[in-house]
């Protein structure tokens, strides 16, 4: 599984995202401009045709804990 940040030049404003991509299917992906992450909780295919996506070689996602510190 490779981190894909969407890089598509859309004709309308649209924001392009990170994904948790193998092939064509996301597992996870973080909003654009944000660290706002959802895990689909299937994987999700996407259409590649006509999008861009280049890999992004480190991205280190907020981990959620169940521990508080004190």
């Amino acid at each position: 599984m490779k981190w894909m940040r969407e890089t598509t030049e859309w004709a309308e404003p649209t924001p392009n995202h990170l994904y948790l991509m193998d092939g064509d299917k996301a597992y996870a992906y973080v909003r654009a401009g944000t660290n706002e992450h959802k895990v689909f909780s299937r994987p999700m295919v996407l259409d590649r045709r006509g999008r861009k996506f280049v890999e992004v070689r480190r991205f280190d996602p907020p981990v959620k804990s169940n521990t508080k510190e004190v």
